[in-house]
């Protein structure tokens, strides 16, 4: 009996489940959806596909209508979810995850892997460094160091070169 009111057969793929395979309706009988996640998933889906073209446009419009509110909401957000927002925007730039990011900070102490200072002199976090070509994370650099390797183009060649150039002209 008891198993009995946990369990719901759901209206598309006639599948009986467990309550918690779906999403709350306050509208219907026993608080929960016609449909289990995973098919209310499939039929959005289906919906957006059949009515993208109108979707899109009701989202321009309103986007339109209300766009200072949009845009005030957005700074509010960044604001309140700053380190969120660092996180995802580095994650999509680099591929580097907040947990690897923290755990390099912790390894190299919160400085730079090259010239060794403290990302605390710096206005700016340390920057994940990674490799364009194989888009593996390397360590943690200020931004001089970063923008010095961006623009040797991540050669050693050229960066030996460098090297050699400045030892040349040191008195």
């Amino acid at each position: 009996m008891y198993a009995e009111l946990t369990l719901k057969q759901c209206s598309r793929c006639k599948e009986k489940m467990n309550l918690d395979r779906f999403t709350n309706n306050k509208g219907s009988k026993d608080g929960k959806d016609h449909y289990c996640r995973i098919c209310k998933s499939a039929v959005k889906k289906e919906d957006y596909l059949k009515n993208r073209d109108r979707i899109k446009k009701q989202v321009h419009e309103s986007y339109k209508r209300n766009k200072e509110k949009a845009l005030i909401r957005a700074k509010i957000y960044r604001t309140v979810n700053r380190d969120k927002v660092i996180a995802q925007k580095r994650f999509a730039l680099t591929g580097v995850t907040a947990k690897q990011y923290n755990e390099a900070f912790v390894k190299q102490k919160g400085k730079c892997a090259i010239c060794g200072k403290h990302s605390s002199e710096f206005r700016m976090r340390l920057a994940a460094d990674h490799c364009h070509k194989s888009k593996k994370f390397r360590g943690l650099l200020c931004g001089y160091c970063n923008t010095a390797l961006g623009l040797f183009k991540d050669d050693a060649t050229l960066i030996r070169r460098g090297i050699e150039y400045l030892r040349k002209y040191q008195n």
